[in-house]
């Protein structure tokens, strides 16, 4: 229930912006008042003409202002749009520079990379743009709503961030402020981005808890939260999903000894701005991983595990999973928070 805070809020905002056309109507009816005969001035008759004249004020001004706001929302509509425009040529940028880097990046030491038939890997993939074009649709049905589905959608890019590239450690809960702060820390993005989380936050939070926010906010904070989006997706990422799981391993290569303490997964690592795909197989003690789902890159250093065999289920040839690898124990991206 909204407090006597808020409503008091409201009656003042009504005052503000009905104390002009009142004293106009008032100007108006007195020397309308003063105009007509003695014996047509009653109180009646003065408290209808300005009620009259009051309305038609307020109506006027009314339908100005609305105009004057709708021409202003279409122009910082467009200035999004244009943005927008900008962003998408910034991270075709970024995509090539990431795919050159990808060249001449050594493979991790983890697991071994192997190549699985039916999997190619595409020339040129699209920039990542699906959660810009998520709010962008909204915009135009509902400026509230797509606010709401931006911030839902920085929250979600910022947790996929931090833990598929392993720069969780040390950021607690994964708040909006708390992971750009982190990202701040670890020189990932400019110090620039934490004063815009704060803007975007303080018209975000009170719109959640059901206080009024004017519209004039609302576009101003997704221009902001756009911005913020725009700079976490334009970081290079690897996203991991689940290939395979519960796969048995051998400890031969000839497939007789098979392993009970440890399972197989495998994993397709994408990069998603540059569509590059490779397969690894890792061990685990995770057995309940479920076939497409993103998963955050956490290993455990403590555990090594010597080199095992697989079952190849595109082929069914048994293959070498890895040389030496560290136990794998990374989550559903579902379940952090």
């Amino acid at each position: 229930m909204k407090s006597f805070a808020h409503y008091g809020k409201i009656l003042r905002r009504v005052a503000a912006q009905s104390w002009l056309p009142a004293i106009a109507a008032l100007a108006y009816t007195v020397w309308e008042f003063n105009s007509t005969p003695a014996a047509s001035r009653t109180l009646a008759s003065f408290i209808k003409s300005w009620g009259a004249t009051c309305f038609l004020i307020m109506w006027f001004t009314g339908q100005w202002f609305r105009t004057a706001k709708q021409i202003d929302d279409n122009e910082q509509f467009g200035n999004i749009r244009a943005g927008i425009d900008d962003m998408i040529a910034l991270m075709k940028q970024k995509a090539e520079a990431s795919e050159a880097e990808s060249e001449t990046k050594p493979e991790a030491p983890q697991s071994q990379v192997i190549t699985v038939p039916g999997i190619p890997a595409p020339e040129a993939a699209p920039p990542y743009e699906e959660p810009i074009a998520r709010v962008l649709e909204e915009i135009p049905k509902s400026p509230k709503g797509a606010l709401l589905i931006l911030g839902a959608e920085i929250e979600k890019e910022l947790r996929a961030l931090l833990w598929t590239s392993g720069w969780f450690q040390g950021v607690g809960k994964a708040t909006i402020t708390g992971s750009v702060g982190h990202l701040v820390q670890l020189g990932v993005i400019p110090a620039t981005v934490a004063s815009s989380v704060k803007a975007f936050l303080e018209i975000r939070n009170p719109l959640m808890h059901g206080y009024g926010v004017t519209d004039d906010q609302v576009l101003r904070a997704i221009d902001i939260g756009l911005t913020i989006l725009r700079a976490v997706l334009a970081i290079p990422l690897e996203e991991h999903r689940v290939l395979e799981a519960d796969v048995q391993l051998f400890e031969d290569e000839a497939g007789t000894r098979a392993r009970q303490d440890i399972r197989g997964v495998l994993l397709e690592n994408k990069n998603r701005h540059t569509g590059a795909t490779k397969i690894s197989a890792s061990p685990t003690t995770r057995t309940n991983y479920r076939k497409g789902e993103r998963v955050s890159w956490e290993w455990d250093m403590g555990k090594v595990v010597n080199q095992c065999w697989y079952r190849d289920p595109a082929t069914g040839e048994l293959t070498s999973a890895w040389l030496s690898s560290a136990l794998f124990i990374g989550r559903p991206l579902d379940e952090i928070r």
